[in-house]
């Protein structure tokens, strides 16, 4: 989840997806956007103005980053907890990015690889 949090928060990804035209075609008003699609990182200035809503991202994935960072340093008092909020933070970060792309009807694909081998069990 992290991996895909960091990815879909990149640069190149959000400088290319979330151009100003196509928020501009945002038909849901903020409201809905930020209560009903959970879609965090969406203030009125941040819908107003791409830039500042790229920016927000990418802080988000940058901090998260950090987080997993200070991970594997030990750099935390309660592994589950630190644990238990990267994986918070991963989730609404990939999560409102994914829900502004479906917003803005840009398609996520994500493929999943299940090793061979494996007992339905397991599965």
């Amino acid at each position: 989840m992290v991996s895909l949090a960091t990815a879909l928060a990149s640069p190149r990804l959000l400088n290319r997806a979330l151009t100003g035209n196509r928020l501009e075609s945002l038909e849901d008003p903020p409201a809905i956007l930020r209560d009903a699609r959970c879609i965090g990182a969406l203030s009125d200035e941040a819908l107003e103005d791409p830039k500042t809503l790229r920016e927000a991202f990418i802080e988000w994935g940058t901090d998260l980053e950090d987080l997993t960072a200070k991970l594997a340093a030990g750099d935390y008092e309660d592994r589950n907890r630190f644990r238990s909020e990267i994986m918070r933070s991963a989730h609404g970060l990939a999560g409102s990015i994914i829900h502004l792309f479906d917003a803005l009807e840009i398609d996520i694909v994500r493929e999943l690889h299940v090793p061979s081998g494996l007992e339905t069990e397991s599965l």
